[in-house]
């Protein structure tokens, strides 16, 4: 495959100000729009509800005195090896950790959305942290993790 020399950037810089691209750069305006427009569609993707609530129940629980954040756990694609790379950590880890700052007790909720249902890890993950006397459930909308929130805040002050 035949490549250009590579451009020195003054002369590329040059080239640019007075509004010429370099010919192996060059594209028409209608091709320059057409990739314009495909590159807005393909980065506008709606929000999954999945993503929408755990960034939700992480503010939630910021404002109600914990410290939380997402605990990613998925495998991720590695292009480079082009290869899915698993996750690192614990199997069953809820979506959202964290903890009560007043107490110092754990917290977790793990995101389901849909007909998704628990693993028998996350399952046994969330028992685990009850157990320890955390904060745990399956959460599938906001309100309820509210409510199950602060009843079992309720509970450590009785």
């Amino acid at each position: 495959m035949n490549r250009p020399k590579p451009m020195p950037v003054a002369d590329f810089r040059r080239n640019y100000t007075q509004g010429r691209t370099p010919a192996y750069c060059a594209q028409s305006d209608a091709a320059t729009a057409k990739a314009a427009a495909k590159a807005q569609r393909s980065t506008a993707k709606k929000p999954s509800p999945t993503n929408a609530l755990t960034k939700a129940v992480v503010q939630l629980l910021t404002l109600a005195g914990c410290k939380a954040w997402r605990q990613n756990n998925g495998a991720v694609y590695d292009p480079t090896r082009e290869v899915f790379r698993a996750g690192s950590a614990t199997p069953g880890i809820s979506d959202v950790l964290g903890y009560h700052r007043a107490t110092g007790r754990f917290v977790a909720v793990e995101i389901k959305t849909g007909s998704d249902k628990l693993s028998p890890e996350q399952t046994s993950f969330l028992a685990e942290v009850r157990r320890a006397g955390g904060f745990a459930c399956e959460g599938r909308d906001l309100d309820q993790i509210r409510k199950e929130f602060l009843t079992w805040c309720q509970h450590l002050t009785s």
